[in-house]
């Protein structure tokens, strides 16, 4: 499974590279068929929510996809795995 981090124009700590990387392989346990794994972390205009992620879990026929924002990169991530494990649920239960 490949995993893709983009930051444009930001410089990223290592440690929420680290911590993206560990949380996104989790997706690789409970999603078999995963493809491939884009997240993307970007600065909004938002002042109370300044930073935004985006998740693209790559799964053939079907994409899930979330994008959250928050005070953090590490709030918005969260946000993010946790809409898209209940759209791997609801999708699961089909």
């Amino acid at each position: 499974m490949d995993i893709r981090i983009l930051a444009p124009g930001l410089n990223l700590k290592e440690s929420l590279k680290e911590r993206t990387l560990t949380k996104m392989s989790k997706f690789s346990e409970r999603i078999p068929d995963l493809v491939a794994v884009e997240v993307t972390f970007k600065r909004t205009q938002d002042v109370e929510a300044a930073k935004s992620a985006e998740v693209r879990l790559r799964i053939p026929g079907n994409d899930l996809f979330a994008q959250k924002k928050g005070d953090r990169f590490e709030t918005a991530l969260d946000g993010c795995m946790d809409a898209l494990r209940k759209q791997w649920e609801k999708q699961k239960g089909r």
